[in-house]
């Protein structure tokens, strides 16, 4: 397995005594740099573990392929998205 590199950097050398929020930092993993649609970054390095990164983001475009859903799931689903259908006709029809 490909091991994971993380890699912080600051993207200018800070002056004397000036400190750099989170911003200032360049974040990459392997060859990854952490930007667009980045929301938070957490790095945990207890003395008796792993170091352990945590980053949250969200996506501009979401591509799933081949979900297994519980039919329990997909049932509720199914009444609830007929429920909804109903409500909108019977809305639709009461303002004509």
């Amino acid at each position: 397995m490909k091991q994971l590199k993380l890699s912080i950097k600051p993207k200018q050398e800070p002056t004397e005594g000036q400190s750099l929020n989170s911003s200032g930092y360049s974040v990459k993993i392997n060859d990854w740099e952490l930007g667009r649609g980045v929301t938070d970054f957490k790095l945990e390095m207890s003395a008796d573990k792993k170091p352990k990164a945590t980053v949250t983001f969200t996506p501009d475009i979401l591509e799933v392929d081949d979900v297994a859903v519980d039919l329990q799931i997909l049932g509720a689903f199914d009444r609830a998205y007929s429920d909804f259908i109903a409500k909108t006709q019977n809305e639709t029809e009461k303002s004509d």
